[in-house]
């Protein structure tokens, strides 16, 4: 399903899920649902993970985790929402989709249940009400923040690779899209550069003038020390040694 998809799944889920917990005749069934709920989660992730050990393309995986959002927010209405001890399990949520789904999505699920907490703010504990919707809206910006700082850091120690350099919105900017990734824009480069060898080699297979052929061969030479100096600084910039080659 594509994210557009998933944005209204999650709102639909989401606003379902509190109108259940606190519509005055359902209310009291909330609890019996809660329960229901929590068995066929359950029973519903051994088929789940059954399907994960297959490799079944179908919609398992995000109708398991529509019903992991129903079951968790059963939980926290069905002990009061803000006065629930499980009330951390949105801010889970939030940024469990922000990691399966994206950054979009966890917004929309934070505003949809921000703005139906809102009436639940009581007078007798407003500030701190308040104050978790206010850390419930920064939640999904916060860890993101943290995630990239420490994704830079490991990168700068050379634990990990971060292949993503920079990355164009414009859809039609196709060269933009590939040059952005660092393995995908040193493929882009040094088959570009492969391709002119192999015309320079053609070129002087064809040609016997011996001026000609010796532009052509500096020529190879050329583009060849420059696609082993394009290796070396790739090598050296993702692992952070440079190994000796012999020339």
């Amino acid at each position: 399903m594509n994210q557009k998809v998933h944005g209204i799944a999650v709102l639909v889920v989401t606003v379902l899920t509190y109108l259940f917990t606190v519509h005055p005749m359902i209310r009291p069934l909330t609890l019996k649902f809660f329960v229901f709920y929590c068995y066929f989660t359950f029973f519903g992730s051994f088929y789940y993970f059954a399907i994960r050990s297959k490799n079944s393309k179908t919609n398992t995986t995000s109708i398991f985790i529509y019903l992991l959002t129903a079951t968790a927010l059963l939980l926290v209405g069905a002990t009061g929402w803000f006065r629930s001890p499980f009330f951390y399990m949105i801010y889970l949520l939030a940024i469990f989709y922000s990691h399966i789904f994206s950054r979009t999505i966890a917004l929309v699920f934070v505003f949809v249940i921000t703005g139906l907490l809102i009436p639940e703010v009581a007078r007798d504990s407003f500030l701190f009400d308040n104050i978790r919707l206010l850390t419930l809206l920064l939640i999904v910006p916060v860890v993101e923040i943290f995630q990239n700082t420490f994704l830079n850091l490991k990168e700068q120690q050379k634990k990990i690779l971060i292949l993503e350099s920079s990355k164009t919105d414009d859809k039609t900017d196709v060269v933009g899209q590939i040059t952005g990734n660092k393995v995908h824009r040193l493929a882009f480069h040094l088959r570009a550069r492969i391709g002119d060898i192999k015309q320079f080699a053609f070129l002087l297979k064809k040609n016997r003038n011996s001026k000609k052929t010796n532009i052509y061969g500096k020529d190879i030479v050329d583009i060849s020390d420059e696609m082993l100096t394009e290796i070396d600084k790739f090598e050296k910039q993702t692992t952070g040694e440079k190994i000796a080659h012999k020339k």
